[in-house]
Order: structure tokens, then C-alpha cells, then sequence
């Protein structure tokens, strides 16, 4: 009995783990609003840039 109790918590935190790591990487990708490139160069988008 004790083990099986051990198991289930085991599996609620990798669960849980896993739902976290889900919704970050979620909002890493569509929550973001700067006008760059997802590679984290630091590179603008060139359509933001004026041309004279």
C-alpha cells in the first residue's frame, strides 16, 4: 500500500513538471511580441527598420 502511494505521487509530479514545462514553452512562443526572430540573435525585423 505504501508504494502504491508513492507511485501516485511520483506520477503528480512529473505530471505537474511536465504541464509547467508545456505552458512556459507556450508563452515563450506565442506570447512574445518582440519584432525579432525566435533564435535570440538580438536581430530586428527588417520591415520595422526605415529606408532612406
Amino acid at each position: 500500500m505504501f508504494y502504491t502511494i508513492i507511485q501516485y505521487i511520483f506520477i503528480a509530479v512529473v505530471f505537474v513538471i511536465a504541464v509547467w514545462y508545456v505552458i512556459k514553452i507556450s508563452k515563450e512562443s506565442f506570447g512574445s511580441k518582440k519584432k525579432s526572430c525566435s533564435k535570440g540573435c538580438g536581430c530586428d525585423d527588417s520591415s520595422s527598420v526605415s529606408k532612406d
